[in-house]
């Protein structure tokens, strides 16, 4: 399934075309099938630098759905992280 995912960084859009671009765990940073201690450091560097990002990562990065890479995106991200977020809203 090929689908294309539009993002905005800092005022400028991103067009990522993309194969599964909304199909992995929202967090799920390194696509183990976990969301852990080991997804933190790659998603502050992806919300830092995202055009060093992978389409899956900047995806997996967008923890509030808004298709806005920002700060809004870390308190989602720390939820998921504690699992206070249920799991029928965790996945894409």
């Amino acid at each position: 399934m090929n689908s294309q995912a539009i993002f905005t960084v800092g005022g400028i859009v991103l067009l990522l075309a993309a194969s599964q671009a909304f199909g992995g765990l929202r967090g799920d940073m390194n696509n183990d099938g976990n969301r852990d201690g080991d997804d933190i450091q790659r998603f502050v560097e992806v919300l830092v630098s995202p055009f060093d990002a992978t389409v899956e990562e900047t995806c997996a990065a967008d923890t509030s759905e808004d298709r806005l890479l920002t700060i809004e995106d870390v308190p989602p991200m720390v939820q998921l992280l504690l699992g206070l977020i249920p799991p029928q809203y965790a996945v894409r």
